[in-house]
């Protein structure tokens, strides 16, 4: 038997001799050059229908075993689809197996679409669906035919039921019912009248739901004399419906009959009755857009389309007023395809879910069978249903999403909720406030947006410089969520952004109420916060009160810390589970450990309805103090690789947990503030972390000689990380003085050690020799007869050698900074390990230009990267960077210099540094060696490359040149 390619008249292709057609609209049949190819059994004919499922595009390999062998497949998958794969290239032939590729997506039988039954059958009702558009019905009728005949059965049918083909084999079907109703509407512009008819008293029958059908056949019955005939087809179809489905006709036959009832002239002309589009324009749309313009959305919007084609079950997740239902509502509004949109924020069981479905659809009646009765109304439609605000309902409207996508092969479904439906196949799209800052540095979406808005409401919007800056910190402090901000704009007209920010700083209720018209559920930002955290189970509620003092987010253990006394027996990655899947929290799982954060929107409504705040904040605060003890306890700078990023992490609720003590425990608030020095030298970086230790120091004026001593060698320490390096000399000499001349007990004498090393540093940095000499052998004296600690002795040495360096005794100095490097690698106090080549790199750059001694600094400074890269301080890191610089600038390296100088400036400027320290620090001839580089770099394309460029592609950079000139 010959296969025989259906050619459709208007197709003009030219087949190549050695064709390999395909025909799956029935029966898997293949051939080549017109001969049918014997595939070797069923499983090769399901291999063959599984891969033209792809249409040319490779389908995986877990997917060709699903198709294949359904839920019986063979333990080894790859090594079976191998074996199918090769008996099927062996049956196709030379020219067959060809088609046939691996790719490393999966299998693909790569032929053109009209090789295909299939995309000839698709092609031909487009064609036809055209010249019917264009009243050439007789052309129209030749077309449908064609395509009907191409039809010998299900689509894929050697497949079975596979759920993974019931959504492309109900769109062709679909296709196929539109292509009979199309030839019929066709021939009845012919004039074939009676054709038509017999034709449509079958169709009818065969699908009595499809209205088109009843259309059609009333309209032929009228133009045939038989007009009450007709008016009876109308009212048959319109008991069918009410009775079985319980829905009214669709406004296409009502109109139908009541143009029959006036006699209308133009029913009885001969031409096309055209297809209804896809929104019938007497129809109201299901969704309408709102009057106001969306902002900072495009990338979401076209994801979401994305993603609606590629899963038919679509969440939209996201906290309260991140504007979920905006999107999905302009998703729909710009959708071809037929939109059923379902409001639940004020329905409260399942049987109200069912209702609002019900009439979003249109059915009328709803028999006892409801959902049966729903998915009997969907199951040969094309469209998207919308469930908006599903979070107070998720279980019963997941009870409702499963039958409907089971049984309504072309329905799919898009929800936005707080809370996920945990329904099979449930693609999460979770939805971000707007940024305040976009890639580039300049003002966000969020800024955008509440600039638009105040427009809008002020006819004249000159906007100062201060009004602006204030509107970026309105932004910052709502979270960037649309909703709070156009609901603080609406208030620009009365208060003016300045004070819109000092009120908001306190209360929320500053902000407007929601506007008239607007597609939000809630009156206020506060009653839709209140919508998420009213509805948490009791135990959830009385949990997420606790974590409202914590900045900059959590990890478990912290939220396990403070959790209610009443609860302590709840497991805490179970109930934090459950806040995300509510959206009052969020968890970024980028992080180890994942960090989970609230917004500042939820914290500050979460403090206002805390029966107990003080209680809260004790509880943060005592969880501060035994998070820093830990490190203590485990000896101070021993755990450089983990310390400093976990408490970094924490900065901003160690100085919550400060601030508090400092109020109510200021001995408390002392020790901690003063711990932070002893964990990690680094800590400066706590925002307002001098001033927290003065206040606390002032606080406690009577307090042990140790721990004033303890807190005023960390403020030394702060003093001389930010370069204030007097500062740190007298901060050091203070704690001396505390002490006294003989401190007694190991405690206080270990102290008066730290302080001469603090009082070293910051008198080598002044470059005082005679001071730092002398403190230097003070130090020898008071250790002498004491034990001291690892970490210490690392930092006497590079305090030594750096000594030995100003004197200028340089071979000994040298020797005794390598000597600190390797002591300090030893014992892991990677602070001098890096800092003592940092030292000796500044030393070697002092010297008159020298490529030889430039190139031993470089090497110097690349390890030292290495290490305060992993160390996370911005300061150290910044100085070591500056230094590498200067040593590419020597080396007349001038390009990578200047974008490691330009990047050093930008970030110090961002940190709140002082950039000319750095430059001090190379002494004079380095100072005016990097001043010619600054009159280089402005505006240089090196310039631009190293202020847009990341730590680590600097690094890469650097390491690239160290490797060029060795």
């Amino acid at each position: 038997m010959l296969l025989s390619r259906i050619r459709i008249p208007m197709s003009r292709h030219r087949y190549p001799d050695d064709v390999l057609s395909c025909r799956i609209l029935g029966p898997v049949v293949v051939g080549i050059d017109g001969t049918v190819v014997d595939l070797g059994g069923p499983t090769g004919r399901r291999m063959l229908a599984a891969l033209s499922f792809g249409d040319g595009a490779p389908v995986n390999d877990g997917r060709l075993a699903e198709l294949v062998w359904g839920d019986d497949q063979p333990q080894h998958m790859a090594k079976a689809l191998s074996v199918v794969i090769s008996r099927l290239r062996l049956a196709l032939g030379p020219i067959g197996r060809r088609y046939l590729e691996r790719t490393t997506a999966g299998y693909a039988l790569v032929i053109p679409p009209d090789w295909t039954d299939r995309g000839q059958f698709v092609a031909a009702v487009a064609t036809g669906l055209r010249q019917l558009a264009e009243d050439d019905a007789a052309a129209a009728v030749q077309t449908f035919e064609s395509a009907l005949t191409l039809w010998r059965g299900d689509p894929w049918c050697d497949l079975g039921d596979s759920v993974a083909l019931a959504g492309a084999r109900a769109k062709l079907v679909e296709l196929r019912e539109v292509a009979v109703e199309e030839l019929q509407a066709a021939r009845l512009a012919c004039g074939d009248i009676a054709g038509a008819v017999a034709s449509l008293s079958e169709a009818v029958t065969e699908a009595p739901y499809r209205e088109r059908r009843w259309e059609l056949l009333a309209l032929g019955l009228y133009r045939s004399g038989r007009q009450s005939q007709a008016l009876a087809e109308l009212r048959r179809v319109r008991e069918l419906l009410i009775n079985e489905l319980g829905i009214e006709p669709g406004p296409v036959l009502r109109s139908l009959e009541q143009q029959m009832l006036a006699h209308e002239p133009r029913l009885l002309a001969v031409g096309s009755p055209k297809p209804p589009p896809a929104r019938p324009e007497s129809a109201t749309p299901a969704v309408t857009k709102p009057l106001s313009t969306l902002i900072g959305r495009s990338r979401e919007l076209q994801r979401l389309a994305e993603s609606v084609a590629e899963s038919r079950m679509v969440t939209l997740l996201g906290p309260a007023g991140v504007g979920k239902t905006r999107l999905a509502v302009e998703h729909a509004a710009n959708s071809d395809r037929e939109v059923w949109f379902v409001r639940l924020a004020d329905v409260r069981t399942a049987e109200a879910v069912i209702a609002a479905t019900a009439e979003a659809v249109g059915v009328v009646h709803i028999d006892d069978a409801a959902v049966s009765q729903l998915r009997r109304v969907l199951e040969n439609r094309t469209g998207l249903m919308i469930f908006d605000n599903c979070e107070h309902v998720v279980d019963a409207a997941a009870q409702l999403v499963l039958p409907l996508l089971n049984g309504c092969p072309g329905l799919r479904i898009l929800t936005t909720s707080r809370r996920v439906l945990g329904v099979d196949g449930e693609h999460i799209m979770p939805l971000d406030p707007l940024p305040i800052v976009d890639e580039h540095g300049g003002d966000g979406a969020a800024v955008e947006l509440f600039l638009d808005r105040v427009r809008s409401n002020r006819a004249r919007c000159d906007l100062a410089p201060v009004e602006l800056d204030a509107i970026r910190e309105i932004c910052g402090l709502l979270d960037g969520l649309p909703l709070a901000i156009e609901l603080a704009a609406s208030r620009a007209r009365a208060f003016g952004p300045r004070d819109i920010r000092t009120h908001l700083r306190d209360r929320l209720d500053v902000l407007g109420a929601t506007p008239l018209g607007s597609i939000s559920p809630h009156a206020s930002l506060t009653a839709a916060i209140s919508w998420s955290v009213d509805r948490l189970a009791a135990a959830d509620r009385a949990f997420l009160l606790r974590l409202w003092p914590f900045e900059g987010g959590f990890t478990w253990q912290a939220a396990m810390a403070v959790q209610p006394p009443e609860h302590r027996d709840r497991a805490v990655l179970a109930v934090l589970a459950a806040l995300v899947d509510c959206s009052v929290i969020g968890a970024d799982v980028t992080t180890r450990p994942t960090r989970y954060r609230m917004l500042e929107t939820v914290r500050r409504y979460c403090h206002d309805i805390d029966k107990d705040p003080a209680a809260t904040e004790a509880a943060h605060a005592a969880w501060v103090r035994r998070l820093i003890a830990g490190f203590v306890a485990e000896g101070p700078f021993l755990r450089v690789g983990s310390a400093f990023p976990a408490l970094s992490a924490e900065l901003a609720n160690i100085r919550v947990g400060i601030e508090y003590d400092i109020e109510h425990d200021p001995v408390a608030a002392m020790w901690t503030a003063s711990s932070v020095e002893w964990v990690e030298m680094g800590l400066d970086a706590l925002p307002g972390g001098k001033h927290l230790l003065e206040t606390a120091l002032t606080a406690c004026p009577s307090s042990a000689v140790v721990a004033r001593a303890r807190g005023l060698i960390a403020l030394s320490s702060i003093c001389f990380e930010r370069g204030y390096s007097a500062e740190a000399v007298r901060f050091a000499d203070m704690a001396i003085v505390e002490l006294g001349d003989d401190p007694a007990g190991d405690e206080a004498g270990r102290v008066l050690l730290v302080a001469l090393l603090r009082r070293v540093g910051g008198a080598l940095v002044l470059r005082d020799a005679r001071l730092a000499r002398a403190t230097v052998d003070w130090f020898k004296a008071e250790s002498a007869d004491r034990p001291i600690d690892p970490w210490m002795r690392a930092s006497a040495m590079l305090c030594e050698g750096s000594t030995l360096l100003l004197e200028r005794k340089q071979a000994d100095g040298e020797a005794m900074l390598s000597a600190a490097r390797e002591h300090a690698a030893k014992c892991g106090f990677t602070w001098v390990q890096g800092t003592a080549d940092v030292v000796l790199a500044r030393n070697l750059l002092r010297a008159d230009p020298d490529p030889a001694l430039a190139r031993t600094a470089l090497l110097a400074i690349e390890r030292a990267w290495t290490v305060f890269a992993k160390r996370g301080n911005a300061f150290d890191l910044l100085g070591v960077i500056y230094a590498g610089a200067h040593a590419l600038a020597t080396l007349e390296l001038r390009e990578p210099a200047i974008a490691l100088r330009a990047w050093v400036i930008d970030q110090a400027i961002r940190i709140g540094d002082d950039p000319q320290r750095y430059a001090h620090l190379a002494g004079h001839a380095g100072e005016e060696l990097m001043r010619s580089l600054q009159q280089e770099q402005h505006g240089s394309p090196a310039e631009r490359m190293g202020r847009a460029s990341t730590a680590a592609e600097l690094h890469q950079m650097f390491s690239e040149a160290v490797r060029s000139v060795r």
